[in-house]
């Protein structure tokens, strides 16, 4: 479905969680990613690559790639926030595997700390 509609991004959604269930994590993750950027509004796909990323950040032995997973998903989630329809606690309970307030405060935390240590224009 994905090679004869490539932009049509519930294929892409569909497809990450088929790769999802076979243990393909790699593959589920990069079709999770395309779905968000084909539809950047839509909270679910977010959500569902957000949780994707924090499951690799958990399962890496490899600081390197849990760093990686982690600034992704404290990427993602700074971008969730900044959205004109940011996700509310309820969206993240209900459609993110792995939901942990813990987690969202983190990333959220690192956030700030990135925003002040690097300051806009406005500033």
């Amino acid at each position: 479905a994905t090679e004869l509609c490539p932009t049509y991004a519930p294929y892409w959604f569909l497809a990450g969680h088929i790769a999802y269930a076979r243990g393909k994590r790699t593959d589920a993750i990069r079709f999770f990613e395309t779905a968000a950027s084909r539809s950047p509004l839509n909270r679910l796909y977010a959500l569902t690559l957000l949780s994707s990323y924090l499951e690799e950040e958990k399962r890496s032995a490899s600081p390197t790639r849990r760093k990686e997973f982690f600034e992704k998903a404290r990427a993602l989630l700074a971008s969730l926030d900044r959205s004109p329809y940011p996700a509310e606690e309820g969206h993240m309970r209900q459609w993110m595997r792995n939901y942990d307030p813990e987690n969202i405060l983190r990333l959220r935390a690192a956030a700030l700390s990135a925003s002040s240590n690097h300051p806009t224009e406005e500033s």
